[in-house]
């Protein structure tokens, strides 16, 4: 008797984005920059998770709402990764955001422009076409901001619905859309923010391992089964049913580049290398800056260090990573590995460019994980 082909993810992304890209060797505000690059691609949170996940060859489903005068961009991004269309078609444009990426800081600066208002019906259609596709334990995942129009229900009609057809539902959000997410009542297997993002939802700072554990208790208790905070040159935090693990950032290193005037430019974020040996596991009241090294160190080339070309989407790379591994049966620790490599071999990619799988298999086994233990435990 054959396998049955496993269930396509669906990423359903309501207020998807072109992505304009400008790559500036310093931002001088209230001065005239010139450019060294610019790149525009087909974005959005649910669409660059499902162009990570195509990467990786898993089975793909884009829904969303795509203003019809400029869906050429997206329709090309999915015909060329294969990806299943099943965004719906709505008057005018889809945004764009701004993104201007400095290279002697590798600070990234966006600027989101506001998106057409969804009219109701379309809006219904969407729900409608996931009430005919989502399947009990199919992982469905909702992600990104909310367009105008939706903002006063928020993404409660699309998780309730997914809730009803037993999907596993991911959700990827902040702000408002998230705290109003969180209060809809529905069981969530996974949410991703950032420690900022946390730290703004809850109101109070979330500096070490304590509290991002008291934090994901709380969340647990509403609810979500599941919590990744990523920490950016710190890592990523998980706490689920299995346990709680801190994942080490891989080593990674800027690229120099030449700007205008020939003077050689740093470009690109800055991490900070895990050491290679066993760790027998962090305490949670201690603090996440432990260990890390100083400034100068950060931009040190190392001979195992990754390229970093740009950190635009690492964020969504480091979800489909996750549900990359969950959704071929993998278990969390492993998925946060997976989501930490995801991210990583991002890094080394500018826009919409493909990873390829060799890559993230080759960094998935060098990611280290630390168990958080109780401090009661011996």
């Amino acid at each position: 008797m054959k396998n049955a082909m496993p269930l396509p993810i669906l990423t359903i992304t309501p207020h998807p984005a072109i992505d304009e890209t400008v790559s500036l060797p310093s931002l001088r505000p209230g001065a005239v920059n010139v450019a060294t690059q610019a790149r525009r691609n087909a974005g959005g949170k649910g669409i660059n998770v499902a162009s990570c996940l195509a990467d990786w060859g898993a089975p793909v489903v884009a829904l969303g709402l795509l203003g019809q005068d400029n869906a050429a961009a997206f329709e090309a991004l999915f015909a060329r990764k294969g990806i299943a269309d099943a965004c719906q078609r709505v008057p005018g444009s889809t945004r764009t955001n701004i993104k201007i990426v400095a290279a002697d800081t590798g600070d990234t600066t966006d600027i989101n422009l506001p998106g057409p208002a969804v009219p109701a019906a379309a809006w219904q259609a969407l729900l409608q076409d996931v009430r005919q596709r989502a399947q009990p334990g199919q992982w469905a995942l909702a992600a990104g901001s909310l367009p105008p129009g939706l903002q006063a229900e928020g993404y409660a009609p699309l998780l309730k619905l997914l809730h009803e057809r037993g999907a596993r539902i991911a959700l990827d959000t902040s702000g408002a859309a998230l705290k109003q997410a969180l209060a809809c009542g529905v069981p969530l297997a996974l949410i991703k923010p950032n420690r900022h993002e946390l730290e703004t939802l809850l109101g109070r700072p979330l500096p070490t391992c304590t509290d991002l554990r008291e934090a994901a208790r709380g969340l647990h208790a509403q609810g979500v089964e599941t919590v990744v905070v990523s920490l950016g040159e710190q890592g990523a935090f998980m706490s689920s049913p299995e346990g709680a693990w801190l994942a080490a950032p891989l080593p990674v290193q800027p690229v120099r580049t030449c700007s205008e005037s020939g003077r050689e430019e740093q470009r690109g974020g800055s991490g900070w290398a895990a050491s290679r040996k066993p760790q027998t596991g962090l305490l949670p009241g201690e603090d996440l800056q432990r260990g890390r090294p100083p400034e100068s160190a950060l931009l040190r080339p190392r001979p195992d260090s990754e390229q970093v070309l740009s950190t635009v989407g690492a964020g969504d790379a480091q979800v489909a990573g996750l549900l990359a591994a969950r959704h071929a049966g993998l278990g969390w620790q492993e998925a946060l590995r997976y989501g930490v490599a995801f991210a990583t071999a991002k890094l080394g990619l500018a826009g919409a460019d493909s990873m390829e799988r060799q890559t993230i298999s080759a960094l998935e086994n060098k990611v280290e994980i630390s168990e958080i233990i109780s401090a009661a435990r011996p």
